[in-house]
């Protein structure tokens, strides 16, 4: 495994280095997938641009009524650990935290789970539940791509020539409201997700309301699961909506049988993770891992 690794110090300059080089380049961030690929000759590129050296990418900055701006080489174990995320994000927190082994979530950056456009990135349903917009700039400017626009099959993320995330921007969430995420694999720990539900919403008196509910390693890319949210807006999560999201939420997917799961079994189990996220959210499930 050879390479000549490139070190832009701006965006630009990566940029071009990536329109220069075309498939004979990839970008660097955290390398926890790349590097994988490289050693197990999936991919073969004789150069990367490593993105380290660039300014202001790493970093987390919050604007109370705003919302939270994450650079694409913030870590995951800086987003599971970060009090702002932990405490207005959840959902970004919990999921961070099941990625991987203690040494994968001190490399893997947010920006590189996202881009590998895997269709079992723990990151992406929590934000996706938690409206996340990429903020992109390449050599034709700047965009801005909400999430869900972003996952256009397995490993192909929504990118142009050139084009890098500048960051991952999320709205302040409304007064409120509170978000989980729930994974489901065929261990404790590090496991590639088998199915994954990240639920958001805020409770108004009796009822709650803006549920965004996520789904993850169930279809070809992340998904928000509509129809499912919408039979838990304005109700109370008896029991008969709560019956109605989990259904809705099983026939929004779409998921294959491998060595981890069947199809079968992955579906049965989207509709046990809506109904247990909101529970947890309902304050009758507690915790991480519940």
């Amino acid at each position: 495994m050879r390479f000549e690794l490139l070190r832009p110090e701006t965006l630009p300059e990566a940029s071009g280095l990536l329109v220069r080089y075309g498939e004979e380049a990839r970008p660097l961030a955290g390398g926890t997938d790349l590097f994988v690929q490289l050693k197990t000759r999936r991919l073969r590129v004789p150069r990367l641009v490593d993105l380290r050296s660039v300014p202001g990418l790493a970093e987390i900055t919050y604007r109370p009524g705003e919302g939270l701006q994450i650079g694409p080489l913030v870590t995951h174990a800086r987003l599971a650990t970060h009090q702002v995320v932990r405490e207005k994000f959840t959902a970004l927190a919990e999921a961070c935290a099941s990625v991987g082994s203690p040494q994968v979530r001190n490399l893997g950056t947010v920006g590189g789970n996202l881009c590998n456009a895997s269709p079992a990135a723990d990151s992406a349903p929590a934000l996706l539940a938690l409206g996340a917009v990429l903020r992109l700039c390449g050599p034709r400017g700047e965009r801005e791509v909400p999430l869900a626009a972003f996952f256009q099959g397995p490993g192909r993320p929504a990118l142009a020539a050139g084009e890098l995330v500048r960051a991952v921007w999320l709205p302040e969430p409304a007064p409120g409201t509170v978000s989980t995420y729930l994974k489901l694999g065929r261990r404790q720990a590090l496991e590639i997700a088998v199915a994954g539900v990240a639920l958001a919403a805020r409770r108004v008196a009796d009822t709650w309301r803006d549920c965004r509910l996520a789904l993850g390693a169930v279809a070809p890319t992340p998904l928000l699961a509509g129809r499912a949210a919408a039979e838990l807006e304005g109700t109370d999560w008896g029991g008969p909506a709560l019956r109605r999201a989990a259904q809705a939420a099983a026939g929004e997917c779409s998921p294959i049988s491998d060595q981890r799961a069947s199809a079968a079994y992955r579906r049965d189990m989207v509709g046990v993770l809506t109904v247990r996220a909101a529970n947890r959210l309902a304050g009758k499930e507690a915790g991480p891992g519940a």
